[in-house]
């Protein structure tokens, strides 16, 4: 059975609808560009937006290993939760004889009839689905539009004891966010430490565009989530945030030059006279 949710997801038990109604952020440098978070937030945001911070590879320091992880995120679907929750792309996502070998019993397509799959394929395999149509841009609210659907129904399958696949077209950002805030919010991670999984797992495109990653974090903030900044002892991140960026002072408008008006008083029209008979 195929199930379909508009931009706005639909109620049901896990309710998110605070982030529908972002409150403003605090002031900031650069608070004229909304994908910028708030001071507060920023340290996490820099960590998830500097490749490096979270970098996979850090924790393979052999090259033959490295090599095998490679080779290991591009056959897709790779698992984020072991026998639970995989993570894909549109093309994972026909190969039914795959999923079947996989025992994946639910499949979440993230990205509409951009990465449309067999649906009688998946009826006859008695594989559920569910497609959002969501967007990969930036200011897109994929959280708040879709965050309620995709837990709703990850729930479902657990609850049956299945597994689910969550893909998009390239099975980095919109499944890949949607995927990192689940983890996060069902085993009470830090959402570093819970986008430094998905990214060990997927590779560290996961979770890039800018937008997805200011709202994972106001996310985060909302539940509780956050963690010790970067640098702070405990925390996910041993670096510390740089401060941040002054916003560049903004151009004065230009000058207009002061217009020309022809006087249409009797001594100006007298003046014209003379100037042309002259």
């Amino acid at each position: 059975m195929t199930s379909f949710a508009s931009q706005r997801s639909s109620k049901g038990s896990f309710s998110f609808r605070s982030l529908r109604t972002r409150p403003k952020r605090a002031s900031s440098a650069n608070a004229g560009d909304d994908d910028e978070p708030s001071d507060a937030d920023y340290p996490y945001v820099w960590a998830l937006r500097k490749t490096s911070v979270l970098d996979w590879e850090k924790d393979v320091p052999d090259a033959d290993a490295r090599r095998a992880e490679v080779k290991r995120m591009f056959a897709l679907p790779v698992d984020v939760v072991p026998g639970e929750v995989y993570l894909g792309d549109a093309v994972c996502a026909r190969d039914v004889a795959r999923l079947q070998s996989l025992h994946i019993t639910h499949v979440l397509n993230a990205a509409g009839a951009a990465a449309a799959a067999p649906a009688a394929a998946y009826a006859a395999a008695g594989i559920e689905t569910l497609v959002l149509e969501a967007r990969d841009e930036p200011g897109y609210p994929m959280l708040a539009n879709h965050l309620d659907a995709a837990r709703a129904f990850l729930a479902k399958a657990r609850r049956g004891g299945g597994a689910v696949l969550v893909h998009c077209v390239q099975g980095l950002n919109r499944s890949g966010v949607l995927v990192a805030a689940d983890l996060m919010l069902e085993e009470r991670r830090s959402v570093l430490d819970a986008v430094r999984h998905c990214r060990a797992r997927r590779g560290n495109e996961c979770v890039s565009n800018k937008t997805f990653q200011r709202d994972l974090v106001d996310l985060a903030r909302r539940e509780d989530l956050l963690g010790p900044p970067p640098g702070a002892p405990g925390g996910a991140v041993a670096q510390e945030a740089p401060p941040r960026p002054a916003a560049p002072a903004a151009e004065p408008p230009p000058r207009r030059a002061p217009s020309r008006r022809r006087s249409t008083s009797l001594w100006g029209r007298l003046m014209r006279a003379s100037s042309r008979a002259g």
